[in-house]
């Protein structure tokens, strides 16, 4: 399978595994797989107390264990964000839905998606994210947190890639100044007005 750069602590796929189908969230949308996480317990160090501590639940400013744990998610929510906002109140892990609903680290996606809808529906058509195999047959795509660290998801620019190089006997074409023309002009018709021969 392929090699996916990982970025800080976003979580690994699982190429080992059958992709879990997705949820239809958008109605035009064909059908697709999400490619689950690699279950690493690593990445959920909240559970090693939480399942069995009780959580506050206010909203407040973390002290130790949690001060040096830096929930950026919230730059961009406002400073509304808190733990329990995407995490399931009762510390057995998983997350939630803005209504309390239930949702597994592998359906992330059905998360981001409540405050991401525009990211969320070209994800689902293809035009963000990672899709793995090819463009015909099955749909496989990664989940949002294959790319995204979850507490901090906004991901730095980076510095484009140089194009390829041009193959020889061919000439580069950007060196030249690109003209937008009608596609009727380029092919030589000519554009007739309604009722013309």
């Amino acid at each position: 399978m392929p090699k996916v750069p990982r970025v800080g602590e976003t979580a690994e796929p699982d190429f080992s595994v059958s992709p879990k189908s997705g949820h239809q969230l958008f109605a035009d949308v064909p059908g697709f797989g999400v490619i689950p996480s690699i279950k690493d317990k690593g990445m959920h160090p909240c559970s090693n107390c939480h399942t069995w501590a009780k959580s506050n639940l206010t909203p407040r400013r973390l002290r130790v264990p949690h001060d040096n744990f830096l929930l950026q998610h919230g730059l961009h929510g406002k400073g509304e964000f808190w733990c329990f906002t995407c995490h399931h109140l009762d510390g057995a892990g998983g997350l939630r839905t803005l209504e309390g609903e239930r949702l597994s680290f592998d359906d992330a996606y059905i998360l981001c998606a409540q405050c991401h809808p525009g990211e969320t529906r070209d994800w689902s058509f293809g035009a963000h994210g990672k899709r793995v195999d090819n463009w015909q047959g099955n749909r496989r795509i990664l989940n949002c947190t294959a790319c995204h660290y979850q507490h901090r998801p906004n991901i730095k620019p980076r510095k484009a890639v140089p194009p390829p190089p041009v193959r020889r006997g061919l000439e580069r074409n950007d060196r030249k100044p690109h003209v937008a023309a009608p596609l009727w002009e380029k092919i030589g018709a000519r554009y007739r007005e309604p009722g013309q021969p």
